[in-house]
C-alpha cells in the first residue's frame, strides 16, 4: 500500500458511495461499491484493468471532435470488402446538352398545392418522400423542419425540435422510412444520431451513432447503407477512407467499399443524396466517377451504367487543391459529375453533371429503349407547363418535382389561359387552374407530377 503518498484505504473511504469513472468517454458510470476494510490491492488492480479495458474498446465510443461528439456503438470486428462486379454494366455516350420544347418531352399529370399556415411554412424543399398516402418534406436550413402532409396537399403536422436534448436535432442531414417498422427516421449530422417518429411524427426513440455520414438508406432486411463521403471518421481506422458503409443500427458494420483516394478529401467537396432507390432496389452514384452502382445488402457493388461525356471523362487530378481542380476543369471545358444526384426508375433514371460555366445538364435516360434527353435549357411553347422541375422522387412511375410560388406567379396568367385552350387528353383540372391562379408569392412550393415522353423524333 505504499504507491501513493495517500493509502489506498483512505482513498476508498472518500469515495464510499459511488465512483465516477470514465466520464470524458462513454459518459457516467457509477460504481456503487461499498469497500471494507479487508479488501485486497490486487482485487482493485484488477477492477481498473477492467475499466482501462472498456476505455479502449472499439465497441463503445464518445468521441469528442471540432465542438461535436459521437456517442454510440462500432464494431468493425466481421467487416469485409464489397465484393465488385462489372458483368452488368453498360456504356453510355451522353449526347450533347440542347434546347427542348417542354410540349413535346413532358406530360403534366398533376399539380398538388401544399396547404400554406402559420404551422406550415416551408422555406425550400430539399427532400421527398411519400408513403401511406402521406407526404414528408424536409427543409434542412431555413425552417429545420420535417413537415408531413396529405396526398391532397392537406397540413398533417410538423416536426421541428432544434436543440441539445435527447428528442431534439442539431443538423438535420437526411430522412428515410423504415418500412419495417413504419417509423419516419432522421439523421442528426451535427447530433450523431438517429431520432425516431411515428408516421404522424410523434417522436418515439434517439439512437446514437459512432460515425459521420451524408446520407443513407434502409434495406428491406432493416440494415442500413451508410454515404460517408468527405465526413471525418478518422477515429475509426477501418472505415475512414470509404465512401459506403452497410451496417446494422446495434453498430455492427459488415461492409465497405468506394475507397477515397486521398486527393478526394483535399478537394474538400461534400454532397448529399448521391443514393438513390426504385423498390427495394439501392443505387449510388459516387463523386466524379460518372457511373452508377446498384448495391445488393450481402454486399455485392453491381456497376451498371458508366457514363462518357462529350468533352471525355475528366482525369482525376491528385496533385490540385480545390482551387486549381476547379481552374483545371474550366480550362480544358470537362464535363463532370460533382453533386451525384441520380432519381432511378424501372422505366429510365435521371441523372445531373455539370459543364464548364457551372452549367448544369439533365440527363434522362430510358433504360429500355436506351433514347436520352440531354437537358440543357428548355421552354414551353404553348406555355401550358410552368417548368421542368428536378424530379426530387419517382412514384408509381411519375416524376414529382418542386416549383416555388414566386415563379408561378410570374407565368401563372398565361399558364392558366394556355390551358384553358388546350383539350389534350393531360389537360389540367378547372379546379387546379382556379387554386393556381389563386398562388401568392408567399404561400408553400407546389408539387408538379409529370411523366416523360419516350418518343425517339423528340430526341433533340
Amino acid at each position: 500500500m505504499t504507491f501513493f503518498p495517500f493509502t489506498l484505504n483512505s482513498l476508498l473511504k472518500t469515495y464510499n458511495l459511488a465512483y465516477f469513472f470514465d466520464k470524458s468517454y462513454k459518459g457516467l458510470i457509477v460504481l456503487n461499491i461499498f469497500f471494507s476494510e479487508r479488501i485486497h490491492f490486487f482485487y482493485c488492480f484488477l477492477l481498473l484493468c477492467y475499466f482501462l479495458f472498456l476505455n479502449s474498446c472499439e465497441m463503445f465510443r464518445t468521441r469528442h471532435l471540432a465542438g461535436w461528439e459521437l456517442r454510440g456503438r462500432v464494431s468493425t470486428n466481421f467487416i469485409s470488402d464489397m465484393i465488385y462486379n462489372d458483368s452488368l454494366s453498360s456504356d453510355i455516350k451522353v449526347i450533347n446538352g440542347g434546347e427542348y420544347d417542354l410540349d413535346k418531352i413532358v406530360s403534366v399529370v398533376d399539380y398538388i398545392m401544399l396547404e400554406t399556415t402559420i404551422d406550415a411554412l416551408i422555406g425550400d424543399i430539399d427532400k421527398l418522400l411519400i408513403h401511406n398516402n402521406k407526404i414528408y418534406i424536409m427543409d434542412i436550413y431555413k425552417s429545420k423542419s420535417i413537415f408531413i402532409f396529405s396526398c391532397d396537399g392537406k397540413f398533417i403536422s410538423r416536426i421541428s425540435n432544434y436543440g441539445t436534448n435527447n428528442n431534439e436535432y442539431l443538423y438535420l442531414m437526411d430522412m428515410e422510412i423504415d418500412t419495417i417498422t413504419q417509423q419516419l427516421v432522421l439523421y442528426d449530422r451535427n447530433g450523431g444520431k438517429l431520432l425516431f417518429y411515428d408516421l404522424n411524427g410523434n417522436f418515439i426513440k434517439t439512437k446514437p451513432l459512432g460515425f459521420r455520414f451524408s446520407n443513407f438508406k434502409i434495406f428491406p432486411n432493416g440494415n442500413y447503407l451508410f454515404f460517408t463521403d468527405n465526413n471525418p471518421n478518422e477515429f475509426v481506422k477501418e472505415i475512414s477512407e470509404y465512401s459506403l458503409l452497410i451496417g446494422a443500427l446495434d453498430g455492427t458494420i459488415s461492409y465497405r467499399a468506394l475507397q477515397n483516394e486521398k486527393f478526394l478529401k483535399d478537394l474538400k467537396f461534400r454532397s448529399v443524396f448521391n443514393l438513390a432507390s426504385n423498390g427495394n432496389a439501392l443505387y449510388v452514384s459516387p463523386r466524379l466517377l460518372n457511373s452508377i452502382y446498384q448495391i445488393e445488402e450481402d454486399g455485392i457493388l453491381n456497376l451498371i451504367y458508366q457514363l462518357h461525356f462529350p468533352s471525355g471523362n475528366i482525369e482525376l487530378y491528385k496533385q490540385l487543391n480545390h482551387t486549381q481542380f476547379s481552374q483545371e476543369i474550366a480550362n480544358k471545358e470537362y464535363y463532370y459529375s460533382l453533386g451525384g444526384h441520380i432519381v432511378m426508375s424501372d422505366a429510365f433514371f435521371y441523372f445531373e453533371f455539370v459543364r464548364p460555366k457551372n452549367i448544369i445538364n439533365k440527363l434522362w435516360y430510358n433504360r429500355d429503349t436506351k433514347v436520352q434527353y440531354c437537358i440543357e435549357r428548355h421552354f414551353s411553347t404553348s406555355g401550358k407547363i410552368i417548368t421542368m422541375p428536378r424530379p426530387l422522387l419517382v412514384h408509381n412511375n411519375q416524376c414529382i418535382g418542386v416549383i416555388n410560388a414566386i415563379d408561378v406567379v410570374k407565368v401563372k396568367s398565361t399558364f392558366v389561359e394556355a390551358n384553358k385552350k388546350y383539350h389534350g387528353t393531360d389537360k389540367i383540372s378547372d379546379h387546379t387552374l382556379q387554386r393556381i391562379e389563386a398562388i401568392k408569392e408567399d404561400d408553400n412550393p407546389l408539387l408538379m407530377i409529370y411523366s416523360i415522353n419516350w418518343d425517339n423524333k423528340f430526341s433533340q
